[in-house]
Order: structure tokens, then sequence, then C-alpha cells
């Protein structure tokens, strides 16, 4: 959570020029005479609140799109599930080695689920918190039964009962990918809407630039997961992608950083994964890498091109 308090803090400090113009017009300006519009103007601390609903919904929002990546972190523990043999006879590390790399311990998974639980049922409220406490019933109900069967495998227990545990849970493990693809659009689709809203960018300011190439590698998962996938529709996100990257490198490098090297990379990566007929697995962790660093940068974008910046 420490980034998002990063952000949050980012926020707070880090007025857009146009909008802080127009909120120090209203908090400083004495009324002027006869002006009933301007008298019965909101008060002076106005303008403080609102930046203040803006910043938490900017928080609250940048901690959903980090679920976003825990769930394609879900969805592909729950696809590259091992299974079981035939018989007696099996090659152990095929199924000891069932692992996705995680960015977050398992304590700080907890944690962050815990406040994304919070989150959503703080107010004012927003349309996207139903789809999202929808997301999170489900998860809470399998997650954990999910992480203990991992850990079975991981630590080789099948060997001791043959299987016995894995062939009794093969149904969960098919309940559990049906009612979390049953939530997981309508969360997405609230989530990524939400935060443009949130942005309301000027298209072509450097924030809309950066936020468009992050969208277009980002939503190659979301192809990813859809069931059944579609190949074309899979690659023209890979190709979306892809030619998203050189709109980020025309910004100046004071301003993206090392952010379209970690775009490139993560289209490599995609890419290679796709190719290898490996359904995009693998990828998770440096996605969820990328949007951490994304949401850093995000609040240190212009959000008006240069030749159009607010006086």
């Amino acid at each position: 959570m420490s980034r998002l308090l990063a952000l949050l803090l980012a926020l707070l400090a880090c007025k857009e020029p146009d909008q802080a113009s127009s909120r120090r017009t209203v908090a400083t300006s004495d009324p002027a005479p006869g002006d009933a519009r301007v008298v019965d103007a909101a008060p002076r601390d106005a303008a403080v609140d609102a930046l203040s609903v803006h910043a938490e919904r900017a928080q609250r929002l940048a901690a959903y799109l980090e679920l976003l990546s825990i769930d394609r972190w879900t969805y592909e523990l729950l696809a590259t599930f091992p299974g079981v043999p035939e018989g007696a006879q099996f090659f152990s590390l095929q199924y000891s080695q069932w692992d996705v790399a995680m960015w977050l311990t398992p304590e700080a998974l907890r944690d962050h689920l815990a406040s994304l639980r919070q989150a959503a049922d703080r107010l004012p409220r927003m349309a996207v918190d139903d789809a999202v406490r929808a997301y999170l019933d489900v998860q809470a109900r399998w997650l954990g039964k999910l992480l203990d069967l991992q850990a079975y495998y991981r630590d080789s227990r099948f060997v001791d009962d043959e299987f016995d545990r894995a062939r009794r849970e093969l149904a969960d493990i098919a309940t559990a990918r049906r009612e979390l693809a049953a939530v997981r659009g309508a969360m997405w689709r609230g989530v990524l809407e939400a935060w443009r809203e949130l942005s309301s960018d000027v298209p072509d300011s450097p924030r809309a630039i950066v936020g468009r190439a992050w969208e277009a590698c980002f939503r190659v998962q979301d192809e990813l997961m859809t069931e059944p996938a579609s190949a074309d529709h899979v690659l023209t996100a890979l190709s979306a992608c892809r030619r998203s990257i050189p709109t980020v490198t025309a910004l100046p490098t004071a301003m993206r950083g090392p952010f379209d090297d970690h775009l490139r990379d993560n289209a490599i990566a995609l890419g290679d994964n796709l190719s290898t007929h490996m359904g995009g697995h693998g990828v998770t962790r440096g996605l969820a890498l990328l949007t951490s660093e994304y949401l850093a940068l995000w609040p240190t974008l212009p959000t008006m091109p240069a030749e159009r910046a607010a006086r």
C-alpha cells in the first residue's frame, strides 16, 4: 500500500494547472457586489474538499488496478493446475513445480485484499464498487483453498497419499474457474472505465498517451482470460500494445523515464510466451510491476499537450 499512499500525496501536491487556477479563483476572490452567484458560492474550503474526494477516488481506483493484476495471477494459477496422473507412475517435478511468480508476499497479498474490501465499502460510493465487492466475495471463497492446495503440490505431499487429496479437489478447481469467470468481466470493465473517467485526459496529452499504452499492453491479459479465447482478438490486442510503444518513446525522456523500455520488455515477453504455446502464462508479474510503475508515473505527467498547456 505504500505506493498508493505515495500516489495520494503526489495528487495532493501536484494539482493540474488548469484545475488549480479555477480553484484559486473560487477560494481567494472576494464576492462581487450584487453578484448572487459568487455570494452564494461554495465555502472557501470547497476546493480542498473536492481535491480530497478526487485523491481518495484516485487512491481507491489505483488499488483496484492492482486487483486486476491479482485476478490475472489467480487465473493463471488455476489455468496451470497440473492435475493428477492416470496411474501410479509419474514424474514428480511435473507436479511440484506448479507455481506462478508473485510480486507480493502472502502476507502482503492478504493485507492488500483486506484493504480493497474496506475501500469497496467506503463512502462516497462509486459505481464500480459493487463489481469489485462481487469479485472479492468469490475470490475470498477460493483463494485460501487454492493457496493451500498449491502448498500441497509444492511440498510434494501428493507423494504421501498418491494424489488422493488432489483427486478430491479436482472439481473445486473447475468450480473456482467458473465462478471467477462469472464476475471477472464486470469487474475489469468497471475498473478500467472508472479509471479513464477519473483521468479525463486530453487525448494527445502525455498522461493520455502513457495511459493508453499501459492499458493496451495490460489488456492483452484480458483477452487471454476470455473463455474461449479468440486467437485473433489476442493477436490484435498484442499488436496494439506493440504499436503504442513509439508514442511513449516520442515523449521527453525526463517525462517518461524508462517506461517505454518496460513496455517493450513486456510486449516481447507476451509475444514469446504466445509463440511457444504457453497461452501468455509467465508474464503476469512483469505486467503487474508495469502497472505499479504506471501508477507512480501517472500524477507527474502533464494533462495537456505542450502547445496547449494551461497558463
